[in-house]
Parts: C-alpha cells; structure tokens; sequence
C-alpha cells in the first residue's frame, strides 16, 4: 500500500471532514475521525481479468468501524460492455472491528459466464460513535494457476499494427465538442498526443487502408501508453467525450477504455480489452483516441504501439527492467494490464 495509489472520493451527504490515509511500513491506515460519518478511497487496479483471478483474499484489522448491514465496503467497477453483479465484492457485515488481525477470503461475484476485467476498487469506512481505523496489509486477487503446458502460447493474430515510429493513417478530427488546441507529434519511435486549454477535447484517429474483418476471435486492441493531465474521475460530464479510446466504422463506435481505466502517472502501462465484433458486420474502420483537460490546462497521451487482434502480445524485459551500470533494477511502477494470464 503506498498513499499514492488511493485518493479520497467524496460523493454522499455524509462523507467525514476530518479523515486520512498514510501508509505505515506497507500498511495502509484509513481513518475517519467524525463519528457517523464515512469516506471513501478508490484506486486503479490495471485491468484484472476477474475469469482467472476470481477469488479475493485481504489481510485487516479494524477498530470503531461500522460493521452492521449489507452495506459496500469494497465495491469495484469493470470494463465497459460487461455486466456488473448487483452485490459488491466485500460488504461491511463481513469484516470484524475488534482490533485484531483477520484474513477474509472469498469468491468475487460473478453475473453472467465469460471474461471481465476489474478495473477499479471503491473502499468505504464509516465511524460508528467515535474515530474509526482500518489497516490493510494486502488486498490480492488469486486464482488457481493451472497446470505447465509442455508448448507455450503462441503469440496473438494481429490484423493491424501501428508502432508509432511516423503518424501515417492518423488524423486529428475537427467535429468535437468544446474543442481545444490539439497537437499529434512522433520522435523518437513513439507519438505524443495532446490538447490544450482547461476543460477541453480533442480526438485523433487511426484509419486502416481497408475495413478489417473482425469476429469473436479477432476483437481485441491492445496499446501501450502513458498519459499526464487526463481527466480520470468525471467521466459522466457533459463537456469530456466519454471514452479514452473507442473503435468504429462508418456510425457505429464502441468503447474500449475509460479515462478511469488508465493509470494516470506518466509512466508507461499496457493495456487491451475487447469489442463486439458483431457491431461491425463490414469490418472494422478506425481506432479513435480522446483527450480532455480537466486536471490540468494541457493533457498528454503517449503510444508507443496500437494493434487490433486476438489480444495483447507478450510483455518484452525491456519493457519490465531497467539496466543501470552495476545492477539490474525491478522498475515497479510498470504495469501489464491484459486479458489474458501470464505464462
């Protein structure tokens, strides 16, 4: 737990004024000091395929911590097109505030069979009559590995791939609400994406030289990115577009990723996630990108690389570790966020 990963989201009429959230020796520690009052964290968890990873596993002790009823403690968003279950995978009758330390293990919920991604946690405290503290070792999300393959996987069937050495089949749309100053530049084998001005958008897209004929098999897009000053939160505000990244022919267009969904740090993730490749019988046309300022008056995207698909390739070491002078160096920060499970 580090005290960068969970922000404080403030949304019901009793949420605390006095509250806090540090972590100790990779601990987190939540507190609400106001009796009667709660508050709430979230955080991005990458895009954790919820198929393979089904059960939830964290390690807690808690003290002055509402425990009665069926309400959330941990509530969770997933990746558009999917559906939620109702319940929520940790509700608070589930945990006990005496202060010792307790292991809660379960499955996660589940509504309909198939893959689906967990994208981001919600974790709600409530102070019964006095100040209440919750401490966190670990939130995991667990599978049971299955068995060596004596072949491994092949890599994904790619339909189309742009490594952004040079900006060939991208356009930066002129028909888009409350527009800003938008740039699109390529150096150095990748492409930065930009708008400028508070509060505005701007939209870029990738045309293909011919409709690609996607179906069940061949309906992923994967990219690696790394973004600044996007805006993450308020993704239901009239004036933003809706969608970091969406996929289209002709007047059919279909989400891919959320602002949400991304992880806004600078540094460089990867992510992929799939469509219905019904919705585009004549094959598919276009990858179209947002951006909007909201956090600052300039937002920036990063590609390295887009492809459309099977799913995402394999993660490259160059890509996990950095080579220094006299050692070799874990860069943690580096997220591969994928639908399908590492080999």
């Amino acid at each position: 737990f580090t005290h960068t990963a969970w922000y404080p989201v403030a949304y019901t009429h009793n949420s605390a004024d006095d509250f806090d959230f540090v972590s100790e020796d990779g601990v987190g520690h939540f507190s609400v000091a106001n009796p009667r009052r709660s508050m709430r964290w979230m955080t991005t968890v990458g895009g954790v395929n919820l198929d393979t990873y089904d059960t939830i596993e964290m390690r807690y002790r808690a003290t002055g911590m509402a425990t009665e009823g069926t309400g959330y403690f941990l509530w969770m968003e997933i990746n558009p097109g999917s559906a939620k279950p109702a319940e929520p995978p940790v509700t608070v009758n589930e945990l006990q505030a005496d202060g010792e330390w307790h292991l809660l293990r379960k499955q996660m919920p589940r509504k309909n069979p198939g893959n689906y991604w967990l994208t981001k946690f919600v974790l709600n405290l409530t102070a019964t009559g006095g100040p209440a503290d919750l401490w966190v070792d670990y939130i995991r999300l667990i599978g049971e590995r299955p068995p060596l393959q004596e072949a491994r996987a092949t890599e994904p069937t790619v339909l189309a791939r742009h490594d952004l050495n040079d900006l060939s089949g991208w356009h930066q749309l002129e028909d888009v609400p409350y527009p800003g100053v938008g740039s699109m530049t390529a150096r150095e084998g990748t492409a930065e994406f930009a708008v400028e001005g508070m509060q505005r958008n701007a939209s870029f897209v990738w045309r293909f030289d011919q409709p690609l004929a996607v179906d069940g098999r061949s309906n992923n897009v994967a990219f690696r990115y790394r973004i600044r000053g996007q805006n993450q939160i308020y993704t239901r505000n009239p004036r933003t577009l809706g969608y970091f990244m969406t996929v289209g022919a002709g007047n059919e267009e279909r989400p891919i990723y959320l602002w949400n969904s991304l992880v806004n740090d600078g540094a460089w993730h990867v992510a992929s996630n799939s469509f219905p490749a019904d919705a585009f019988p004549g094959g598919l046309e276009y990858v179209r990108i947002n951006l909007v300022s909201e956090e600052s008056p300039r937002a920036w995207a990063e590609l390295d690389w887009v492809q459309v698909g099977s799913g995402a390739p394999s993660a490259k070491l160059a890509n996990l570790f950095e080579i220094g002078q006299s050692a070799l160096r874990v860069v943690l920060s580096a997220t591969w966020t994928s639908n399908q499970p590492p080999a």
